[in-house]
């Protein structure tokens, strides 16, 4: 004989079951995702002559990036010293600041990095002075890559700065 109280196990023991199905699904959707989009990884010569900037510091863009990629951890090497000094930033791409790098002069770098589809996003902002006052500079990367994976093009601006329509498109192809 069953019981009045059965169904409702039943009932529980199934919505549990469609719960657990769903979670997985969830889960598998972001795997396959994430194998999706692109590595970033290897060693990336600027194409000055394709390259695009409404203001051309030469001597801050590197004319050549190393970068490190492995799962959620890219790093950057950028030539950007006069000296000829590299500095490595590191990111999570994981949407939480954090910090990138800290200069050789105890400037410290912070940053978030995510996703935007096929696209890595990193804001950096950095906090110094400048005749006793203090300042903050911002920046917005967008890295994207071809689909035969030859050519990384960098998108930089410098979002609520009044002071400045600083972007620029940097084209890099791989070597």
């Amino acid at each position: 004989m069953i019981s009045q109280h059965q169904p409702h196990v039943f009932y529980r023991c199934v919505g549990l079951v469609i719960l657990a199905l769903l979670v997985f699904q969830i889960f598998e959707t972001r795997s396959i995702a994430q194998q999706n989009q692109p590595n970033f990884a290897g060693e990336w010569k600027l194409n000055s002559q394709r390259s695009k900037s409404t203001t051309w510091f030469r001597s801050e863009v590197p004319d050549v990036l190393d970068i490190r990629h492995s799962g959620l951890k890219l790093k950057m090497r950028h030539p950007f010293s006069p000296l000829g000094d590299r500095d490595i930033y590191s990111y999570v791409i994981d949407g939480n600041e954090r910090v990138a790098n800290v200069s050789a002069t105890g400037v410290v770098f912070k940053a978030k990095a995510y996703w935007d589809g096929n696209t890595v996003i990193i804001e950096r902002h950095q906090q110094a002075t400048d005749n006793d006052q203090p300042i903050e500079w911002f920046w917005r990367s967008r890295y994207s890559m071809s689909a035969d994976g030859k050519v990384l093009v960098v998108d930089n601006e410098r979002p609520g700065d009044p002071n400045s329509d600083f972007q620029s498109e940097l084209i890099y192809e791989k070597q």
